[in-house]
């Protein structure tokens, strides 16, 4: 009676070891690719949500109108020291929330200047305000000239 050698149907370990050394080499680029992704929405995001910060901010600035902006003339910095939605300090921007949450590190930097501009129909004094906000991969800048002529009198 011949002795049958029965055939073993599993893999040996350099299969399987080929098998693994290829599959690192396609997937190892595949999740540096995704990080890399994740990375670039990271800062989309921040330079977005700075972009409506700085927006929210010059328009409450510049709804304090003409007259209390004249009592304001000069430069506030400001910095979130923690993560926070509240600008908290003295001057032009005293507690105001912004919609977004503003990380630590990030800067606000607001300039009001008064400008020796005079018409030739009329003298007008005119503001120049520059609100400018430094997120972690971007900075952000304002400009805006504001005058008594957009004011309501009583």
């Amino acid at each position: 009676m011949e002795k049958i050698m029965k055939k073993d149907d599993g893999f040996t370990y350099i299969e399987i070891v080929v098998s693994i050394t290829i599959f690192l080499i396609a997937i190892i680029p595949a999740m540096e690719f995704n990080r890399l992704i994740l990375e670039i929405d990271r800062k989309y995001y921040s330079i977005e949500k700075g972009m409506k910060n700085i927006e929210l901010v010059e328009k409450t600035i510049r709804s304090k109108g003409y007259k209390k902006l004249n009592n304001y003339v000069g430069e506030y910095r400001y910095e979130f020291l923690e993560d926070s939605y509240f600008i908290n300090g003295n001057g032009v921007l005293e507690n105001i929330e912004v919609p977004f949450l503003g990380k630590k590190g990030e800067k606000i930097f607001v300039k009001i200047e008064r400008l020796d501009s005079r018409s030739t129909v009329e003298e007008k004094d005119i503001l120049c305000l520059k609100v400018e906000y430094e997120t972690l991969y971007k900075k952000l800048e304002i400009t805006r000239l504001i005058t008594d002529i957009e004011e309501y009198y009583e």
